[in-house]
C-alpha cells in the first residue's frame, strides 16, 4: 500500500503511466487490402481442389473393394476345389469324409456370397462375361458336385477315381473362373494405382495452392509489417525492458530486505544513533513502526537499548570509526510492551558522498539463544552427572568408574608413594532372587546393596573423575567395583574386604521380603605394571571368580598363578571344542559291586580326555569349563551314545558276563534340556539297548532351583524305561523327607559320608537310617568312594548291598574293564575283590 501510494504521487496510477509511454503500430492499408484479396481467391481454389481429392479417393476405395472380391472369389473357388478333393480322398472314411464335406459346403457358401457381390461390382464386357461365368458355373458345379455326393451316398460311386472322372466336365470352367477372378483382381488394383496417382497429383495443386496463396502473402505481409514498424518495435521493447528491470531491482530490493533473518537499517555514527533508512521488520523486533524511528521522528534508536548497555554499544561503534572497519557487539533491546530482548549486531563503518561516516548494520534478535545458553550452563551438570552416574543407584557408572581408575594408575605412577586397591564385587544369589521375587525385588535389592557400600565406604557423590576418596561404582548386574585410595598396607585392604563381607551378609528387608545374600569379592593391589583400567578390572574379575570357586561369600587376592590359569582354562575350552572331532575323549568304567559277593551287577561311565599336549586332563578341570562354555550338551550326548555302544558290544560279546546296566551321568543343563528324552531314545534304538539297561545320574543341584519341574523331567525319563540315580546324595540341600517325591530308583551315598562312617557314630546312623529309608522305598543304596577295608566291614553292618569305589576297582578303559569281568566272572566269589589298577 504504501509504494502504491508512493508511485501515484509521482505521476498517476501505473497503468496510466504504461499507456501514455507506450508507441502504438499502425498498419498499411493498400498493401493490406491486396494481400486479404489474394488470401480469399487461394482458400476458393483450395475448396475445389479438396473436393476433387474427397471424389478421387471414393473411386479408388471401389477399385480396392472390386480387387478385395475378386480374390476372395479366386481364393473361395480353390479352397472348394481342395475340399473337392478331401471329400473323393475319404469315400471310405465316413467321419473325416462327412467332416470335409462340411468344410466344402461352407466354402461353397463364401463363394457364393462372394460372387454375389463382385457381379454388382462389375461394367465392362469382360467383367459381364465374368458375371455370367460366376452365376452359370458355380451353380452348376454345386448341383453337379451335389448329384455326385448323392451317388456316393448311394454306393454307385467308391473310389476317389471315379469320383474324380464324374467331376472332369467341370474342371476347366472352374479353372477359368479362377483366372477371370485373378486378372480381374490385377486390373482392379491397376485402375486404384492410377486414381492413387492422381490423388496425389490432387494433393500436390493442393500444398502449391496452399504455399502461393496463403503462405507467401503472409511472408509479404510480414515484410511490410517489419519494414514499416521496425524503429517503433525497436523503441517500445526498450522502453518496456527498462521499465521491467526497474521493477523488478526495487522489488528484490524490498524483498532482499525484507526477509533477511534480521533487522537491515543505516544510521548515523552519533549519540542518539540516527536513522537514515530501516526495514519494515523493525516493527517485529521493537513494536515500533519504522516510520517512528526515521530520523528521530517520533523517538531515537538510543533510547530502545537497554540502559546498562548504551555505554559499551557507542564505545563499540566509536572505536569501528576511527578505523573504518566492521564490529559486532550484543545488547539487549527495550521492546514498546516493555519485554527485554537480546540482539547482536554486525556492521561496518563507512563514509558516503558527503565523507559522512555511516553505520550499516544487520541486527538479529538472540533471545532464544541467549536463553538456551543460560538454561545449557544452568543444566550441565545435570546432563553430566546423568552420563556418569548409574540411574539405578545413583553410583558412578562404568565410564566414570573407569575414568577415576585412570586417574589412579597415573597418579600411583607418578608418585611411588600413592597406592591403591581394586575390589570387584559380584552377588552370589542375586540371579535367584531376580528369577523368584522378581526384578522390581531385583532392583530394590541392587539400590539397597548401593547404600550399604555408600555408608560403609564413605565414598564421594562427585562426578568429577578426581576425587581423592574412596569410590564405589556400578559396572552393570550385580557387579561393583571399589575403589581404594591412598592404603597404607594389605592389612587395611583386608579388613575393608572383611567388613563389606558382614555388611553385605546382613539380611535385606524388601517389601514383604526378607532376603539374603552374600558377596564374593576378588582384589587388586595397585602397582606400576598396571597401564589401563582394563588390565586392572580383569584381574579384579578373575580373582572373584576364585572366590566363587573356592565356595563363594569371601574375598580373594589376585596373584599370578591365577592368571597363569584363567590362561589355561581359555586354551582348555577352545581345544575343547576340537576334542570330539578329534577323538581325543574317551570313557572309562568303574563296577559298582555286590559288598557280600563282589560280583559287578552294573558300571558307571566316567569321560576322560586326553590333550594331545596336556595329556590326561580331569574331569574336574574341563567339566565346570563345558559347563561355562555352553558345550557340556554336545559332551554329554557323546557319552550317551558312547556309553550305549559299548554296552551293546559288551553284551553281544559277553552275554551273561556283561554288567547289568550301565549308568552314566548327566549335567544339569542336559537334565533341563527338552530334548534330553528324544534324545535317549534315539540313542537306545540306534544301539538296541533296551532302556531297563540304562541308568542316569543326576545330582542334587541339578533340581534344586524348582523341584516340581524336576518331579516332572524324571517322570518323562521314568515313562521311557530308563531308570533314574540320585548322586553325591549327602552334600547338598535334599532330605531323607523329600526323598518320596523323586521317582529314584537308585541313590549313591557321597564319598564324604562314606568317609566318615567309621569315625563318627552319628554318620553311621545316618547311613543305617538311609538303608531303612532305602528299602521301604524299594531304592537301591550305593555308597560311593569305598577306599579301605574297614569302611567296607562298616557298611557291610549297617545293611549296605552295594558299593563303588578304589577298593573294589579304578576307572579302568573298556579293555581293561572287559578282562575284569571275565575274571570275575571265572573265579569263585571272594568276600572282598582285589584292586584293579586301570593303564
Amino acid at each position: 500500500m504504501k509504494q502504491s501510494s508512493e508511485s501515484e504521487s509521482m505521476g498517476g496510477s501505473p497503468q496510466t503511466a504504461d499507456q501514455n509511454d507506450s508507441i502504438h503500430f499502425i498498419w498499411p492499408k493498400l498493401p493490406l487490402f491486396g494481400i486479404a484479396f489474394v488470401m480469399a481467391l487461394g482458400v476458393l481454389v483450395l475448396i475445389y481442389e479438396l473436393s476433387q481429392v474427397t471424389l478421387t479417393q471414393h473411386v479408388i476405395y471401389v477399385d480396392v473393394n472390386r480387387q478385395s472380391l475378386a480374390g476372395k472369389v479366386a481364393k473361395d473357388v480353390l479352397e472348394c476345389r481342395r475340399y473337392e478333393k478331401d471329400v473323393f480322398l475319404n469315400l471310405n472314411h465316413p467321419v473325416e469324409y462327412n467332416d470335409y464335406l462340411l468344410k466344402w459346403r461352407t466354402a461353397w457358401n463364401k463363394l457364393s456370397i462372394d460372387t454375389e457381390f463382385l457381379s454388382k461390382c462389375m461394367a465392362n464386357e469382360e467383367q459381364t462375361r465374368l458375371q455370367m461365368l460366376l452365376h452359370d458355373s458355380v451353380k452348376e458345379y454345386q448341383k453337379h458336385f451335389l448329384n455326385i455326393v448323392e451317388k456316393i451316398n448311394r454306393g454307385e460311386i467308391k473310389t476317389p477315381q471315379q469320383a474324380n472322372l464324374a467331376m472332369t466336365p467341370f474342371k476347366d470352367d472352374m479353372r477359368n473362373l479362377t483366372i477371370l477372378s485373378s486378372k480381374y483382381a490385377v486390373e482392379s488394383a491397376k485402375e486404384a494405382t492410377q486414381h492413387g496417382g492422381t490423388l496425389v497429383r490432387r494433393g500436390g495443386i493442393s500444398a502449391v495452392v496452399v504455399l502461393l496463396l496463403t503462405i507467401v502473402p503472409s511472408v509479404i505481409l510480414l515484410f511490410l509489417f517489419r519494414k514499416y514498424n521496425q524503429k517503433l518495435i525497436l523503441a517500445n521493447e526498450k522502453l518496456q525492458s527498462s521499465k521491467n528491470e526497474l521493477k523488478q531491482s526495487e522489488a528484490q530490493f524490498r524483498t532482499l530486505m525484507n526477509n533477511i533473518p534480521g533487522v537491515t537499517f543505516r544510521s548515523h555514527v552519533d549519540e542518539r544513533r540516527t536513522i537514515e533508512f530501516v526495514c519494515e521488520t523493525i516493527k517485529e523486533l521493537l513494536g515500533y513502526p519504522a516510520e517512528e524511528l526515521l530520523r528521530n521522528k517520533v523517538r531515537t534508536f538510543t533510547s530502545v537499548i537497554h540502559p546498562d548497555d548504551i555505554t559499551k554499544v557507542h564505545s563499540v561503534i566509536q572505536s569501528a570509526a576511527e578505523k573504518p572497519q566492521s564490529f559486532q557487539v550484543g545488547y539487549r533491546i527495550i521492546r514498546a510492551d516493555g519485554e527485554v530482548r537480546y540482539v547482536w549486531e554486525q556492521g561496518l563503518v563507512s563514509h558516503d558522498h558527503n565523507n559522512v561516516p555511516m553505520v550499516d548494520s544487520v541486527m538479529f534478535d538472540v533471545t532464544d539463544r541467549k536463553q538456551a545458553e543460560l538454561e545449557l550452563r544452568n543444566s550441565k551438570e545435570v546432563f553430566e552427572r546423568a552420563s556418569l552416574v548409574d540411574k539405578l543407584t545413583g553410583l558412578p557408572n562404568r565410564t566414570l568408574s573407569h575414568e577415576r581408575l585412570k586417574e589412579l594408575i597415573l597418579e600411583s605412577q607418578e608418585k611411588s608413594e600413592a597406592n591403591y586397591a581394586v575390589i570387584f564385587l559380584d552377588f552370589d544369589r542375586f540371579k535367584m532372587v531376580n528369577d523368584s521375587l522378581g526384578h522390581d525385588v531385583g532392583d530394590l535389592l541392587l539400590v539397597e546393596i548401593a547404600t550399604r557400600l555408600r555408608r560403609h565406604l564413605r565414598c564421594t557423590d562427585s562426578i568429577s573423575q578426581q576425587v581423592s576418596g574412596n569410590t564405589a561404582g556400578r559396572l552393570g548386574g550385580d557387579e561393583f567395583l571399589i575403589l581404594i585410595n591412598n592404603i597404607k598396607s594389605l592389612d587395611e585392604v583386608n579388613s575393608v574386604a572383611e567388613r563389606l563381607l558382614d555388611e553385605l551378609a546382613r539380611p535385606y528387608f524388601l517389601e514383604q521380603h526378607e532376603v539374603y545374600s552374600t558377596a564374593s569379592m576378588g582384589i587388586v593391589i595397585g602397582n606400576k605394571y598396571y597401564k589401563r583400567p582394563e588390565e586392572i578390572i580383569r584381574d579384579a574379575d578373575t580373582a572373584m571368580y576364585e572366590a566363587k570357586r573356592s565356595g563363594k561369600s569371601r574375598y580373594v587376592i589376585f596373584d599370578d598363578s591365577m592368571r597363569k590359569r584363567v590362561i589355561r582354562e581359555m586354551i582348555l575350552e577352545n581345544d575343547l571344542r576340537k576334542a570330539i572331532e578329534n577323538q581325543e575323549l574317551v570313557l572309562y568304567y568303574q563296577p559298582i559291586v555286590s559288598l557280600e559277593s563282589g560280583a559287578v551287577c552294573c558300571v558307571e561311565a566316567l569321560l576322560r580326555w586326553y590333550h594331545p599336549t596336556l595329556g590326561l586332563i580331569s574331569p574336574g578341570e574341563f567339566i565346570p569349563i563345558a559347563e561355562d562354555s555352553q558345550q557340556i550338551i554336545e559332551l554329554g550326548e557323546w557319552v550317551l551314545r558312547e556309553g550305549c555302544r559299548q554296552y551293546a558290544e559288551w553284551s553281544e560279546r559277553l552275554g551273561y558276563s556283561a554288567p547289568s546296566m550301565i549308568s552314566i551321568n548327566l549335567s544339569r543343563k542336559q537334565f533341563i534340556c527338552p530334548h534330553l528324552v528324544h534324545m535317549v531314545e534315539s540313542t537306545l534304538q540306534e544301539f538296541n539297548v533296551d532302556p531297563e539297561h540304562l541308568q542316569l545320574e543326576v545330582t542334587e543341584d541339578a533340581f534344586a532351583s524348582d523341584v516340581n519341574e524336576a518331579i516332572q523331567a524324571m517322570k518323562e525319563i521314568k515313562n521311557i524305561g530308563v531308570k533314574l540315580a540320585i548322586d553325591d546324595f549327602g552334600v547338598g540341600c535334599s532330605s531323607f523327607a523329600s526323598l518320596n517325591q523323586f521317582p529314584v530308583d537308585t541313590l549313591k551315598i557321597d564319598r564324604s559320608l562314606v568317609d566318615q562312617v567309621i569315625r563318627t557314630k552319628g554318620m553311621a546312623a545316618m547311613i543305617n537310617s538311609l538303608v531303612v529309608l532305602s528299602e521301604n522305598l524299594r531304592i537301591m543304596l550305593i555308597p560311593e568312594g569305598i577306599e579301605e577295608q574297614d569302611q567296607l566291614t562298616e557298611l557291610r553292618k549297617l545293611g549296605c548291598e552295594y558299593g563303588q569305589g578304589f577298593l573294589f576297582a579304578k576307572p579302568l578303559t573298556s579293555e581293561v574293564f572287559e578282562e575284569y569281568l571275565l575274571k570275575q566272572s571265572g573265579a569263585s566269589t571272594a568276600s572282598t575283590p582285589q584292586l584293579v589298577e586301570s593303564n
